[in-house]
């Protein structure tokens, strides 16, 4: 009651709320599971601080963490309990955690789009070679070769086609078929 949260039903709005940017101002920062999906890790590690990860209730990872080593991007903790021993030990160590709070910002800054691309083309290589079975197209099913024929098919409002389509269609090249006759243009 001393805080009034009996009469929001126990929910406390923005009372412990703070922007990244103002969190990038401190030197430690901490990265612990939340009651649905933590998503703050990559975002803690860009701002140039030293990342606690405390791994106890961390249920799910991000593709990304796979490519991140405790001690070398992040320090990592087993338990919340842990963290004022780890900052102490920090502070003793201050060469160390400047280290590591630069490793990890300099990992997530390559993290860009080609570096994206790579990762889910090696990771669809790989589950293709597990696969058992013939991938099939459903009956109806539309074939997508290109970004346009993504927007024309699956656009849920038409007014975003011209800020997005190629005019010339210069993403959608599609060879002949095998055996076809062809002939001159125009």
């Amino acid at each position: 009651k001393e805080m009034g949260l009996h009469a929001t039903g126990g929910y406390q709005q923005h009372k412990c709320f703070m922007r990244f940017e103002d969190q990038c101002g401190y030197k430690y920062l901490l990265n612990s599971a939340s009651i649905g999906y933590a998503n703050k890790f990559k975002s803690l590690l860009l701002c140039g601080s030293v990342v606690l990860y405390v791994r106890e209730g961390m249920r799910h990872k991000e593709f990304y963490e796979y490519g991140l080593l405790p001690g070398v991007h992040y320090h990592a903790v087993d338990t919340a309990a842990e963290v004022p021993a780890a900052v102490k030990w920090l502070r003793e160590h201050d060469e160390y955690a400047r280290a590591v709070a630069a490793a990890g910002r300099a990992r997530m800054s390559a993290l860009n789009e080609p570096a994206l691309t790579d990762f889910v083309a090696e990771l669809l290589t790989q589950y293709s070679t597990r696969q058992s079975f013939k991938v099939a197209p459903l009956p109806g099913a539309v074939r997508i070769d290109c970004e346009d024929d993504l927007w024309r098919h699956y656009a849920l409002s038409h007014g975003w086609l011209s800020g997005y389509l190629t005019q010339d269609n210069a993403s959608c090249l599609h060879p002949p078929r095998a055996g076809a006759v062809l002939s001159p243009p125009g």
